[in-house]
């Protein structure tokens, strides 16, 4: 999923989300994945299908099978929520809207309060252009947060965290 997100990340340095990911498939694998529209779904199914292969060869029993199989499910919940947020775009309209308006009010405000303020026009003017202009730029950053920048999330730190823990928890 990190890799159909966010494909390359400066704070990963030379380690990239493909490489992550192509170093626990096999080579049929990683050919059927990269030949897939949807790398992460095709992950998912083909974890179904190992554990499916291994329940059948009794390797897992029932109750472990039924357990991995609702983690799956949560995988493939979470992933679904993931690819929603990051198809899901905030229109180009309300984001144009903010601008302008924002724009328009630091360039109009000075003359309604020049009377009343006097020279001090120009510092509180600098207040409000820094807040609004602030939320404009807070509200880009929010509409897009797969994006590799210091402020948006932290996927390959929570990546590499559940590579660990599944790492860990198989006892590799």
């Amino acid at each position: 999923l990190r890799l159909q997100l966010r494909p390359y990340c400066d704070s990963d340095a030379d380690n990239c989300a493909s490489g992550d990911r192509d170093r626990f498939l096999t080579a049929t694998e990683k050919q059927h994945v990269d030949a897939s529209r949807n790398p992460a779904n095709a992950i998912n199914l083909l974890s179904g299908r190992i554990l499916g292969y291994a329940r059948s060869r009794g390797d897992v029993d029932a109750y472990s099978a039924v357990e991995v199989s609702r983690i799956i499910d949560n995988v493939c919940a979470i992933q679904t929520a993931c690819e929603r947020l990051h198809n899901t775009s905030l229109p180009l309209a309300y984001s144009l809207l903010m601008h302008r308006t924002s724009t328009l009010f630091v360039l109009l405000a000075p003359f309604g309060m020049a009377e009343a303020m006097g020279w001090w026009t120009p510092v509180f003017n600098a207040i409000i252009a820094y807040t609004l202009f602030g939320l404009d730029e807070l509200a880009r950053q929010i509409q897009e947060p797969f994006r590799d920048e210091p402020n948006c999330l932290a996927l390959s730190a929570m990546s590499r965290t559940v590579e660990i823990d599944v790492l860990e928890a198989l006892g590799i």
